[in-house]
């Protein structure tokens, strides 16, 4: 195999590497790392480039010198590939706050090539840590939206004003209907006539003190038959103690 010689531009470092079309590297926008065991670098893309250009007055001296905080356990996932020669190795850390603002970052490392001196070649992605919170709550939310949608308990929510925004699909099956789509009326009309004071004067004083309510009642379900039901709901609070509405 042929080799050639590339310079790294920013050190006046020179090493030679098997030869090889580097200059797609430069496409990626991941920062790309090069270097040998001492942290020597003998590549860096054009992404990896610009980042060391902008710590340049830092005492940047090699691969190594980017995480001194973690610097132990990278050096060690380094050992383990010397051992292992082949696959490679993932580890989340931060590059040093005191070089630049904290920036978290997964390094995926693996050998260049069998070659002595070991050569490992480090692809470094910049995690987006507000965007993977993002992405994390609207999963989680996804997942809290299936399990009360399919819970076999009955579920409901309202707004802040009372007004029912949610109910799962055990009570829309169970009362033939969605208490979402129809008005106040509608629903006090399908309670049995001798519990509207539990049913409705007892939960809406429960409301107004924004207190748990418990109170048994029969309502018109599916079938169109009165049956007895337990009702549990309890008023919900954001982190600020501010009122959201209930629940049920």
């Amino acid at each position: 195999m042929s080799s050639k010689k590339i310079p790294y531009q920013d050190k006046s470092e020179k090493a030679i590497l098997p030869e090889g079309p580097y200059e797609l590297l430069n496409e990626v926008p991941d920062k790309i790392f090069i270097y040998d065991e001492q942290g020597t670098f003998h590549f860096t893309n054009s992404s990896a480039r610009t980042y060391l250009a902008a710590l340049r007055k830092y005492d940047i001296h090699c691969f190594f010198d980017l995480f001194k905080a973690d610097q132990e356990n990278i050096r060690e996932l380094h050992q383990e590939l010397v051992r292992s020669v082949q696959g490679e190795r993932r580890i989340n850390t931060t590059v040093d706050s005191e070089l630049t603002q904290l920036q978290y970052v997964t390094l995926t490392v693996k050998r260049f090539d069998k070659a002595n001196p070991v050569l490992f070649i480090c692809n470094m992605h910049v995690r987006d840590l507000k965007g993977e919170k993002e992405m994390e709550k609207q999963v989680i939310s996804e997942k809290y939206e299936s399990l009360l949608e399919n819970t076999p308990a009955m579920l409901w929510i309202t707004d802040r004003e009372n007004h029912p925004i949610f109910s799962n699909k055990s009570m829309r099956n169970f009362l033939g209907m969605d208490i979402c789509t129809i008005d106040k009326q509608e629903f006090i009309d399908r309670i049995h006539p001798a519990d509207h004071k539990v049913a409705i004067d007892d939960f809406y004083d429960a409301v107004v003190k924004k207190e748990d309510f418990t109170g048994e009642f029969r309502i018109i379900t599916a079938d169109g038959n009165y049956k007895w039901v337990l009702e549990r709901a309890a008023p919900q609070l954001d982190r600020d103690g501010n009122y959201l509405g209930y629940s049920g």
